[in-house]
């Protein structure tokens, strides 16, 4: 809350430029053209939070009517520190965050942002972060800006229905489930029995393959029963989802993006776009 009420007479007290020759008036502090009073510049040593936009920068040239100039987009992706130590501006604790506008940095940016800790501002108020790509301060709103060259440029996040076969990660993972259950019944002339059952079910997933065992037990004092309920291998490919294997019943509606339909036991390969069946 003390960064808060802090920070509407940070922008009103930083929003004057000083000639460069300026000194600083008494109980005042110069940085960069911009006077900061001592108060103030106390609070900026302990570090004040600011926030961190990503400059979309979109050319209007294929505009109708536009006379080719470019247009700025500013996406907030983060927080970062802003502090003063020996009468330059830095920053520490960069936090980068998911864009809500379908915007997404690329790991290796992601990286180097947060590597950037106890950096200080050159005299051009800019800090390096990759060759084309630096962060500028905007003094007037006290945000910190990040400017981007091509190369380093975010990934637009698509829906996974048109990117399915670009995962975000290819390490094996999976999961497991399963429903246990065990009865034991006695009637009043001293007869009892006993039964039991397990439903498991499991993924297992490594980049775009995806595997699926399913299976069940039941055993009682006189018998006992296995069955496969579904053994599926899907893919994804090209924006499409494509499966192969066996299901003992399609009483279960839907196997991940394939929807089933009543029947027996069955071996077949399916393919479709998420949420379609086709049969082949």
């Amino acid at each position: 809350m003390k960064n808060k009420l802090v920070l509407p007479v940070l922008m009103a007290c930083a929003s004057g430029t000083l000639p460069a020759l300026a000194s600083a008036a008494p109980g005042s502090v110069v940085i960069a053209n911009y006077r900061f009073p001592d108060a103030l510049y106390g609070l900026l040593e302990q570090g004040i939070k600011i926030p961190v936009y990503l400059v979309n920068t979109r050319s209007e040239a294929a505009t109708q009517g536009s006379d080719g100039s470019n247009t700025h987009e500013y996406v907030r992706i983060g927080d970062v520190t802003l502090f003063a130590k020996d009468l330059k501006l830095g920053l520490r604790d960069v936090q980068v965050q998911e864009s809500d506008n379908g915007i997404r940095l690329s790991k290796e940016m992601r990286k180097l942002l947060k590597s950037i800790n106890n950096k200080q501002f050159d005299d051009q108020m800019r800090i390096p972060v990759s060759a084309g790509s630096s962060f500028t301060l905007d003094q007037k709103k006290m945000r910190l800006l990040l400017n981007l060259s091509k190369n380093d440029y975010g990934v637009n996040i698509r829906p996974r229905e048109v990117d399915i076969d670009a995962p975000e990660s290819d390490d094996l993972s999976g999961t497991f489930s399963y429903n246990l259950g065990a009865y034991h019944t006695e009637s009043g002339y001293g007869d009892g029995w006993s039964s039991g059952y397990l439903n498991a079910k499991s993924w297992i997933s490594m980049g775009v393959d995806h595997l699926l065992i399913d299976g069940s037990g039941y055993v009682n004092e006189n018998s006992s029963d296995t069955q496969m309920n579904a053994a599926m291998w899907e893919r994804d490919y090209q924006g499409m989802r494509y499966a192969a294997g066996m299901l003992n019943g399609w009483a279960m509606q839907s196997l991940a993006s394939v929807s089933g339909i009543a029947g027996g036991g069955s071996v077949r390969r399916v393919g479709g776009q998420p949420g379609q069946l086709a049969q082949a």
